[in-house]
């Protein structure tokens, strides 16, 4: 919000609309309490979703940080 006001953006990119994809995939799964899986699976595709969500989140991250690093510097300074 501090960017904004001060016309600095700092979009969002791939890694973060991939990361969304897993995350709700991950709650999808999490809510189906596994039953759906039990059918075809005893794999916990939940965890796995959820761990995999996780990974990519911090990726993702990662990236926008480093993306976006100068800008953010420039929004801390005044």
């Amino acid at each position: 919000m501090v960017a904004t006001e001060q016309g600095i953006v700092l979009p969002a990119d791939r890694y973060g609309k991939i990361k969304m994809v897993f995350q709700v995939a991950a709650i999808i799964a999490i809510m189906l309490n596994k039953y759906s899986f039990q059918l075809l699976t005893d794999i916990r595709v939940d965890v796995i979703l959820l761990r995999v969500a996780a990974g990519v989140t911090l990726l993702s991250g990662m990236n926008y940080i480093l993306a976006n690093y100068y800008k953010m510097l420039r929004v801390g300074a005044k």
